[in-house]
């Protein structure tokens, strides 16, 4: 297996093969966010506007040839009241079904976590769905901590008490600051990493 960065050549493709999949077991978990329509538009300008970012890294692990898993990281910096380096945070993770308990999800989670030792961070967080046991098990196996824990709640229902209706929610699950400085360390699709 080879871990290495994802290549401008192999946006679109690797759109349609990895992170559309991904997006779309992740929204299954996270009835806050559901998905637009047309997926590929946004996730290729995604993509693109990720690649021209020094903050930022998306890291694929690649068997035989076939790009397997995902994952992306973004250099955060901490907020300026504690005495601290930035944060790698782990946005994005994810296996294709078929190579999940290979070892793939931790490679690419050591992948993200060298990347952060560059960028010179003194920390690592990551955030999972609130049932996705396994990833949490990963990470705790990698070191990871939970740190807190995030609520949500939608506000947008017909009835304005956020429990359903036609104007939906807005929300984020999972464990979210997870170095504990304050900030929040999740994002629309970090709710849901898959190993």
């Amino acid at each position: 297996m080879e871990v290495r960065p994802l290549r401008r050549d192999e946006v679109e493709s690797f759109v349609e093969d990895l992170w559309i999949p991904f997006e779309r077991e992740a929204a299954a978990d996270e009835p806050f966010h559901p998905l637009v329509d047309d997926l590929r538009t946004p996730g290729i300008d995604h993509r693109e506007d990720r690649l021209a970012d020094e903050n930022a890294a998306d890291l694929v692990a690649v068997v035989d040839g076939e790009r397997v898993g995902f994952a992306s990281a973004s250099r955060e910096a901490t907020a300026p009241i504690f005495d601290r380096g930035p944060d790698c945070h782990v946005s994005e993770l994810y296996v294709a079904e078929s190579h999940r308990r290979e070892g793939v999800a931790t490679a690419l989670l050591d992948a993200c976590v060298e990347r952060g030792r560059e960028w010179g961070c003194e920390t690592a967080s990551i955030a999972v769905a609130a049932g996705n046991d396994a990833a949490l098990a990963l990470y705790e196996r990698e070191g990871f901590e939970v740190r807190r824990r995030r609520l949500s709640r939608g506000i947008g229902g017909e009835d304005g008490s956020g429990r359903g209706g036609a104007g939906g929610g807005i929300g984020d699950t999972g464990n979210d600051d997870l170095d504990g400085d304050g900030g929040d360390e999740g994002d629309s699709a970090a709710g849901a990493t898959r190993p």
